[in-house]
């Protein structure tokens, strides 16, 4: 499904969460993917996850730091958990941490911009940008 995606639609939206989700699993370990009868016999995990990180990279190159949209904040805040080193090295995991710092209410929360009501989503949110400052260990 991930490299269908990528290959459709190498940076949208459901490219991003597709890997968001391997990369999840490839942190509980490589086992959790190449023993797995879905993936069959085979899979390389450093292949899978220099995937994983061009297409989180592919979907950040499209959103510049002079375009960022609020609607976004929740791919920002989930792609700032993920534990891919490549991003780090790249420094993607910083800018997510950056995105996510700038878009925090007054009152220490985060919104879901156009939500109906406006505080629809609001604690998900909230949660996931916590979870993913959580993530930050200095410079």
């Amino acid at each position: 499904g991930f490299r269908k995606a990528a290959g459709d639609d190498p940076a949208g939206r459901q490219t991003f969460y597709a890997a968001y989700h391997l990369a999840l699993l490839l942190e509980e370990g490589p086992g959790s993917l190449v023993a797995s009868p879905a993936t069959g016999a085979g899979l390389d995990p450093e292949t899978l996850r220099a995937e994983l990180e061009r297409a989180m990279e592919a979907w950040a190159s499209l959103r510049p730091a002079s375009e960022e949209k609020p609607e976004d904040i929740l791919e920002w805040a989930n792609l700032a958990t993920v534990r891919l080193p490549g991003l780090h090295r790249r420094g993607l995991h910083r800018r997510a941490l950056e995105v996510v710092l700038r878009t925090q209410g007054e009152d220490g929360c985060w919104r879901v911009p156009g939500a109906r009501p406006p505080q629809a989503g609001a604690s998900f949110l909230t949660l996931r940008a916590l979870l993913a400052l959580s993530t930050y260990r200095g410079p």
